[in-house]
């Protein structure tokens, strides 16, 4: 299975998505649809907390740290022009939807292409159709990526 650095980054990820769709086994190996789309979710915040952790890298200052979504909403910004109030007030889906161009296993450093690719993720992008916004704790994760800088 997946091994390295980003090994408890995907746990920490994968434990709160299973709990949160209260499904108690943590098994990959189980082909359901429900375990496959399961996991798929966990890569897609993994993708997108590994983007916003390098994203915050390139443009954080000090008077802008570009914690939690502050990141998402920088990048949709910087993509658009649009005023702040309303990036704000868009559904994460709506978000992910708009910087989806960057939200691409390409993208990421070698490293978390690499492990990604040891996790054995499905050919078919199937996910939840439940909200991602659950699934999503941006300040439980970034307490985790910054020790990791």
């Amino acid at each position: 299975m997946c091994s390295n650095k980003y090994l408890p980054l995907w746990d920490l990820i994968k434990i709160r998505v299973f709990e949160n769709h209260k499904i108690s086994d943590y098994n990959y190996n189980h082909k359901d649809y429900e375990h496959i789309c399961i996991k798929n979710r966990v890569a897609q915040i993994f993708i997108l907390e590994i983007i916003l952790n390098e994203y915050r890298k390139k443009h954080a200052t000090l008077f802008a740290s570009l914690s939690g979504r502050a990141a998402l909403h920088h990048l949709i910004f910087s993509k658009t022009n649009w005023k702040l109030e309303y990036i704000r007030n868009l559904s994460l889906e709506d978000v992910l939807f708009i910087v989806s161009d960057e939200l691409v296993i390409d993208k990421l450093p070698t490293e978390a292409k690499e492990f990604l690719n040891t996790c054995e993720l499905s050919e078919k992008m199937i996910t939840l159709d439940s909200s991602l916004e659950a699934d999503w704790d941006s300040k439980e994760i970034e307490v985790y990526l910054a020790r990791m800088r």
